[in-house]
């Protein structure tokens, strides 16, 4: 009877590590977008990890080896099941992904941590960008509640510890925080702008000085004059006393110049009481 009790406690201890559940260490890393470094203590051969549908850029290791693996798309997701071929193995695997951070206003971390096994402690620790600060959302900036949110002076890190979770679990992970704007990059991007804007102006001015040489061309100096002058007003229009004073004709020299340059389409006349206004007629081209 001893001998048998012996041989069953014997036993038990031999099969102890594989009845236990699986433990992960998890670190999503923000800059620009997230790398993500998963390390999962397996009590399985066949282990199962959920990652972001546009994961990629991966890297798997099992007890330090690179082995190789299977993803499958399920639901919006990736299923990741390294080759291990036996239980209680270090598995390591790193990737990138995009899809844990949405940007605006402010900008944050979303997730959704799945066991994918029967998993006795998760740590996950969260590190955003440099300079970026947790922004208040009225309930608070982190969910779930943190195990502690600690800085190094240039970066904040925010830690989870979850225990006990079944295969099935879903942890919804949520942070806001504010990122640092680059003041360098925002001087840069205002003098493209301006330049970009400066271009356009002075390709247009050009433009406009080639189409009104082409048009003009054949004006005589008297009639330039007028158009000149109509130039320099908003809608190119102005009271013929005004284009009178503007090129300094008489009152009987622009009369004529006036009538010449309306046979030609050149200019028109719009009565108003007992005067007229004078408007340079828009090239139809």
């Amino acid at each position: 009877m001893k001998k048998l009790l012996f041989c069953l406690l014997f036993a038990f201890i031999l099969l102890a590590p594989t009845v236990l559940g699986a433990t992960y260490d998890i670190t999503y890393d923000i800059d620009g977008e997230a790398h993500v470094r998963q390390t999962l203590e397996s009590n399985t051969t066949d282990p199962k990890i959920w990652v972001e549908e546009d994961a990629y850029n991966f890297e798997v290791r099992s007890d330090n080896e690179s082995t190789s693996f299977s993803l499958e798309r399920i639901e919006g997701l990736k299923l990741l099941r390294p080759d291990v071929g036996q239980a209680n193995k270090e598995i390591k695997i790193e990737y990138r992904t995009s899809q844990v951070i949405e940007r605006g206003e402010n900008s944050y971390f979303i997730t959704t941590f799945r066991p994918g096994q029967d998993t006795d402690f998760v740590s996950i620790e969260l590190i955003l960008p440099e300079r970026a600060l947790l922004k208040d959302e009225g309930t608070g900036p982190i969910s779930p509640e943190p195990d502690s949110v600690e800085t190094d002076g240039r970066r904040i890190s925010v830690n989870w510890s979850l225990e006990d979770l079944e295969e099935d679990e879903q942890i919804p992970l949520f942070v806001a925080y504010e990122e640092p704007r680059n003041v360098l990059t925002l001087v840069l991007y205002l003098i493209l702008i301006g330049l970009l804007a400066f271009g356009f102006v002075y390709k247009k001015r050009v433009q406009n000085k080639e189409d009104f040489e082409k048009r003009f061309k054949h004006l005589v100096e008297r009639e330039r004059k007028v158009v000149d002058a109509l130039m320099e007003e908003k809608d190119n229009i102005m009271w013929q006393k005004e284009l009178q004073n503007a090129t300094g004709f008489t009152k009987s020299k622009l009369s004529r110049t006036l009538k010449k340059m309306e046979e030609r389409g050149i200019v028109e006349k719009i009565p108003y009481g007992t005067s007229n206004k004078v408007k340079l007629v828009e090239d139809e081209d």
